[in-house]
């Protein structure tokens, strides 16, 4: 599916609202290591962002590209929010 923005708060209560941010810098959680620079979308159903890596040539939807570095999972970096489709 798409990429429609990054949640800017929790939500424990299934059905409920969440505020969405489409555009500017979010911060986010990274699935590992990751570049300032680097063209990322989200891992698999964690929530978390990862570089793409997918195969050369496969269509990805991409959140944007980071502005700070990752240096493992779990760690909060700063992405500006570019929503687009790209080719790996």
């Amino acid at each position: 599916g798409s990429i429609l923005g990054v949640t800017v708060h929790s939500q424990s209560l299934q059905g409920a609202n969440v505020a969405v941010r489409k555009a500017g810098i979010a911060r986010v959680v990274a699935a590992g290591a990751i570049s300032v620079g680097t063209p990322v979308n989200i891992a698999g159903t964690t929530g978390k962002v990862k570089a793409i890596d997918e195969t050369a040539g496969t269509k990805v939807n991409c959140l944007g590209f980071t502005e700070t570095p990752a240096s493992a999972d779990g760690d909060v970096m700063d992405v500006f929010l570019s929503l687009h489709e790209r080719t790996a």
